[in-house]
């Protein structure tokens, strides 16, 4: 804390200085835009001094240590501290103020000071930056030239005596050859170490990832403005420019350097030190308005009512209007400050506003999500953002922003996406390193993780409709081809009846038809001969058997007499396919439709493939199981393709798998409680 309050200390003492810097050019006979003037510093190197240190004072209060800081610091103040030196004592030189004392002593003290001494300080602090810390120990070395050049540079001026200066800081009689050379040393090894220093920084950049690679940018961007100043001073030294012209590159790259150290800490970040820069701002205004409004509130009240003078009360008047005023003072100046240091930041609800309408546009689940995580992300100044969303099914959609996330990420934190009681997904953000979110921060978390669980669950109803919908589709497609190969299968089995009717049993029929024309007519009663009457009779009963085998094919009698088992092998001994085995209970019956089912699988791989079947029946947690196994590889699966309709008809599945040239069918079929037992 006393490093901190130092910090502060040496920033107002830069503050005083300025001021003082001030008022003795105003007191001057010169103008403050004489050439002379603005050569010396005026107004360029002032500001830029006020801003480092400000800068530096910052840096200070986040890292107490950091060396950054306080070169910013105390560099500043000598630098606006030798220019007040400066205007002093020129005024007490010229007799501006009388018999003031210390006019040559102010006047070298302030050479000390001067470019050579900034520029150097400037060199180590690029170096240096952004950790305080040489970019590898080989670098070391480069901090030598600055050094080295300062410390010729304040061995060169230490020879000169104070009274050999005169007004306007030129030596009496010109600088000797040794006092030149000792100068022209001195800068060229301190612009050799501000040269070192971009190419420090550059080396950095190269290395940097993420928002670290921006914040060097800006800082080797400094750096280079601060050398392309030098290079442009000697060249105008080279081409012998007017004295006040030639050090004005330099006090334009002084500038840039809290200027774009300024762009680093409040876009990106650096240093972490926009919280200590927001208060700054508003105790600054605050203690403006409270100076300015007290002072201007008791000197109105003075010239207005004259017989107030000496009195008390105007003044309790005045302190008691400012401190009214006070509060809505503070919440501009907080929203000042944060629309200072936070940008777009400072107004996080705005960004709620905003997303809402980007929310409308998005056209698919996957870009809502991204434009949600884009949306949280800058609203809190997120590192990264992630939002997961669990959608029907056990499906998971998660989308990153930016999509490739940049490491070196501080803490998260994460919010669950609830939405009444249901857990929908998951909110989290990933912070720079060294930052928490502030309280207002995750309180606009938790805003968007409620709005979150509404949209949420309109996706989820979405998807499931949709899903539904897909279901029903495909269902509805399958019903139409189903009922096209069940009209199918009833024309080809309506065909391959009449085949069969006309092939086994009309034969017979048209041969008794023959026979009983070819009797004579006195003869049709009993009379004609027994071998005619036997022939009659033998092809009667081939008509008969053909009917019968042909009816068991329609739903065979034996099916519905004594059940699935005995119907099958009754159907495999007559045609020589196969055997029976099953673990049903005696008398187990099913519904006639499952047992239909059953039977006309077999019946059809009877008639379509080799007579080498092993059908096994079994009832397994509430299904009927119906295993066929082939010698040979299935019959093609379009022909099959009626029997998955009847297992499909009952909610029941078929499957067929192939195993070394030999195939196996399954058919399931659900079955109810068992139906009374049917006797025989």
């Amino acid at each position: 804390m006393t490093r901190t309050r130092l910090a502060w200390a040496l920033l107002g003492a830069t503050v005083l200085a300025s001021i003082a810097h001030v008022v003795l050019l105003a007191a001057s006979s010169r103008s403050m835009v004489h050439p002379v003037v603005i050569g010396d510093g005026f107004p360029l190197v002032t500001i830029g001094a006020i801003a480092g240190a400000g800068i530096g004072a910052a840096i200070v209060s986040r890292y107490p240590g950091h060396p950054i800081g306080w070169l910013l610091v105390v560099g500043q103040l000598l630098s606006e501290l030798g220019l007040a030196l400066r205007a002093y004592g020129h005024s007490a030189l010229a007799g501006e103020l009388g018999d003031a004392p210390g006019g040559e002593l102010a006047t070298w003290l302030s050479i000390q000071t001067g470019g050579l001494f900034v520029v150097a300080l400037l060199a180590v602090l690029f170096l240096l930056a952004p950790d305080g810390k040489p970019a590898s120990p080989r670098w070391r070395l480069a901090l030598a030239l600055p050094v080295s050049g300062l410390i010729i540079s304040t061995a060169a001026v230490g020879t000169i005596s104070p009274g050999q200066l005169d007004a306007d800081a030129q030596l009496v009689g010109g600088p000797s050859v040794l006092l030149e050379t000792a100068l022209i040393a001195a800068f060229v090894l301190i612009s050799a170490g501000v040269l070192a220093a971009v190419a420090s920084l550059w080396l950095r950049v190269r290395r940097a990832r993420g928002d670290e690679r921006q914040q060097l940018r800006w800082v080797a961007l400094a750096a280079l403005g601060l050398a392309a100043g030098v290079v442009a001073n000697l060249a105008l030294f080279v081409f012998g420019a007017p004295l006040w012209v030639q050090p004005l590159p330099v006090m334009f790259g002084y500038v840039c350097v809290p200027v774009f150290l300024g762009i680093a800490i409040l876009r990106y970040r650096l240093y972490e030190i926009d919280l200590f820069l927001n208060r700054a701002i508003i105790l600054a205004v605050l203690t403006g308005f409270v100076t300015v409004g007290y002072v201007g509130l008791v000197v109105v009240i003075s010239r207005v009512f004259p017989m107030t003078q000496g009195k008390f009360w105007p003044s309790l008047l005045a302190t008691a209007l400012v401190s009214v005023a006070i509060q809505p003072v503070r919440e501009r100046a907080a929203w000042l400050a944060g629309r200072i240091v936070y940008g777009a930041r400072a107004a996080p609800y705005l960004e709620l506003a905003s997303f809402s309408k980007r929310l409308q546009e998005a056209p698919s689940t996957i870009e809502l999500l991204r434009r949600v995580g884009q949306a949280v992300g800058r609203a809190v100044d997120a590192r990264s953002a992630t939002i997961r969303a669990d959608l029907p099914g056990g499906l998971t959609s998660r989308v990153s922003w930016p999509e490739s996330s940049p490491g070196g990420a501080g803490p998260a934190y994460a919010l669950p996406i609830v939405e009444q009681g249901e857990l929908l997904g998951e909110l989290s953000v990933t912070t720079p390193p060294g930052r928490s979110l502030r309280a207002e921060e995750q309180r606009l978390l938790s805003d968007f993780a409620v709005q979150l669980g509404r949209a949420f669950r309109n996706i989820r109803l979405e998807s499931t409709l949709a899903q539904r919908l897909t279901d029903l589709r495909a269902s509805t497609a399958a019903l139409e081809a189903s009922a096209r190969r069940l009209d199918l299968a009833q024309d080809a089995e309506r065909q391959r009846f009449e085949s069969e009717l006309a092939r086994s049993v009309l034969p017979h029929l048209r041969a008794v038809e023959r026979q009983l024309r070819e009797i004579p007519g006195t003869d049709k009663n009993l009379t004609a001969s027994q071998s005619r009457l036997d022939e009659l009779h033998r092809e009667v009963q081939l008509a008969l058997e053909g009917l019968r085998t042909l009816t068991r094919g329609v739903f065979p009698a034996q099916l519905a007499r004594q059940g699935l088992p005995a119907a099958l092998a009754e159907l495999l001994v007559r045609t020589g396919n196969g055997h029976v085995d099953t673990d049903l209970a005696p008398g187990r019956r099913f519904e006639p439709r499952v047992e239909s089912a059953a039977y006309f699988c077999v019946a059809e791989l009877a008639r379509l493939s080799d007579p080498h079947l092993k059908v096994r029946l079994r009832e397994v947690v509430g299904y009927l199981r119906l295993t066929v196994r082939l010698s040979s590889p299935a019959p093609d699966s379009l022909e099959l393709l009626h029997l998955r309709d009847r297992a499909a008809a009952l909610s029941g599945h078929l499957a067929i798998t192939d195993e070394n040239g030999a195939s196996t069918v399954t058919m399931g079929l659900p079955v109810d409680q068992p139906a009374a037992s049917l006797q025989t």
